[in-house]
């Protein structure tokens, strides 16, 4: 099953959205609307997701380096999918006489998470889904870097690659507080 749609985004409806958490929250901070497109598919029981946008036609009222005016554009994708090694051998498992000799249990189930924001950076996460809650295993986060940089993915644990020649840590704690705070 696939399924594939575009739309309008709008500040107003993304605020009045709490299944998107912390970014129904940060919606308060944006006006305007956004052309979208999402694509929706299922594997091994799992949803995929990818959504693109160029954000022209929302503004953004958020410290550098995401604030934005509504003329201006930012390339975001997000993207969400099961990841590679937990599809590798499911095919040969199914057949007969293939020589496995491991059983003919599935892989892992582990999704694969990554949202981009072009020149600005990007985060890639890779969950187990395989416990009641999702456990992050690894993830690499890359804010700020010229072209050809990147975050590269560690064994295990999370890490950054971060250039940025200022920060307003102040208001970026600001903003996330109140995002995350629980509504009254």
């Amino acid at each position: 099953v696939q399924i594939r749609a575009q739309g309008t985004a709008t500040a107003e409806g993304l605020q009045q959205t709490p299944q998107l958490g912390m970014l129904s929250q940060l919606a308060h901070r944006a006006t305007g609307s956004a052309p979208y497109t999402l694509a929706l598919s299922f594997r091994r029981g799992v949803p995929e997701l990818q959504v693109n946008t160029s954000l022209q036609g929302l503004a953004l009222a958020l410290p550098p380096p995401l604030g934005k005016a509504a003329d201006s554009s930012l390339a975001l994708r997000f993207d969400n999918q099961v990841a590679r090694e937990s599809l590798v051998g499911l095919a040969s498992n199914s057949g007969g006489g293939n020589g496995n000799t491991n059983g003919t249990s599935a892989p892992p189930l582990r999704d694969q998470i990554t949202l981009d924001l072009g020149p600005l950076g990007s985060a890639t996460y890779l969950r187990d889904l395989s416990g009641p809650q999702p456990l992050v295993l690894r993830g690499a986060i890359g804010v700020g870097l010229s072209n050809g940089e990147s975050a590269p993915m560690p064994a295990q644990g999370v890490a950054a690659n971060i250039n940025q020649g200022k920060l307003d840590v102040d208001a970026w704690d600001e903003v996330l507080t109140r995002a995350t705070a629980a509504e009254p």
